[in-house]
């Protein structure tokens, strides 16, 4: 009987509460977050999260792989291209910012599923509202929050 249980948890990971990512992918999530809309509110941050989330297609597992992406947050940029990438540094300057907590529990909620709104109304795209990127104008503009526009 004591088999059968294992068994079945192993076949339904979901009843385990399983966490999704590790505390270095949660820090270096938080970070990006920190780092691209720290100075906006918890539903900004939470839209940039979403951000992340609606690129990955809603996969948990690819928003890590998303985020340190080249090209994809200049946040980042000191990063990209590296066989193996240091975070620490970002981290670092991450943790000093007062809304790191509030960043990291943005990242703790996607992982627990508490999530269940997206103020970004399924953005892919963002930027701030003092820049004009190439590719805004392809994309239909669906959200501003702070000073950040969301586009899918």
């Amino acid at each position: 009987m004591k088999y059968l249980i294992i068994y079945l948890f192993a076949l339904f990971p979901i009843f385990t509460n399983a966490e999704v990512f590790s505390d270095y992918e949660r820090q270096i999530l938080a970070t990006v977050l920190i780092l691209e809309a720290g100075g906006e509110s918890y539903t900004g941050m939470h839209a940039v999260m979403n951000v992340l989330v609606n690129r990955s297609n809603g996969d948990l597992d690819k928003v890590v792989s998303e985020a340190i992406r080249k090209g994809q947050f200049a946040s980042m940029k000191d990063v990209w291209g590296k066989s193996k990438p240091d975070y620490s540094p970002l981290i670092t300057k991450a943790l000093k910012h007062p809304s790191y907590t509030s960043a990291l529990n943005i990242v703790k909620a996607f992982e627990s599923d508490d999530h269940y709104y997206d103020p970004s109304m399924g953005a892919t795209h963002f930027h701030t509202i003092t820049t004009e990127p190439y590719w805004a104008s392809s994309l239909e503009q669906v959200q501003i929050i702070g000073n950040h526009v969301f586009y899918k």
